[in-house]
């Protein structure tokens, strides 16, 4: 695995360690905050507070699951393979930059490179899929030369 890639996928994990880390921690601080309220005893207004954060933890504890879930298959995502076509793993380097297919997590600075980490079920993650180097692809109007895979 060259440098790059080898960049870019640790790049992507962190990314989705951090997140859900991130999650966790709010997460936690929702549960202090539940619990001092239940020592409060303030009538309606305690009622509604308390719901608010019940609202609260559980929208964070869905999006901690997702966040858990995302990484999960991202980690099981092989990158070691060598592909001669662009499928699930593959850095691809085009003349418009450097794509890794992936998972949706946008626009990453890896090495003074920005390189983009897309999924294959999105368009354009959809577009390459299956294409070799030398070949062009149009999405959207706009041309993509393959320069390399990896």
């Amino acid at each position: 695995m060259n440098t790059l890639k080898t960049a870019a996928v640790e790049a992507c994990r962190q990314v989705l360690e951090r997140r859900a880390s991130d999650l966790k921690e709010m997460m936690q601080g929702l549960s202090e905050a539940a619990a001092m309220d239940s020592k409060s005893t303030a009538g309606d207004k305690h009622e509604t507070s308390r719901a608010m954060v019940q609202l609260e933890q559980e929208r964070t504890g869905q999006q901690l699951r997702e966040a858990e879930l995302q990484l999960a298959e991202f980690l099981k995502i092989d990158f070691q393979k060598n592909n001669s076509v662009v499928s699930l793993g593959s850095l691809v380097q085009t003349d418009k930059g450097f794509f890794l297919i992936a998972l949706a997590l946008g626009r990453l600075s890896v090495q003074q490179q920005t390189v983009f980490a897309i999924s294959l079920q999105a368009p354009l993650g959809k577009a390459f899929a299956g294409f070799k180097e030398n070949d062009t692809i149009v999405f959207n109007a706009v041309s993509y030369q393959i320069k390399a895979i990896s």
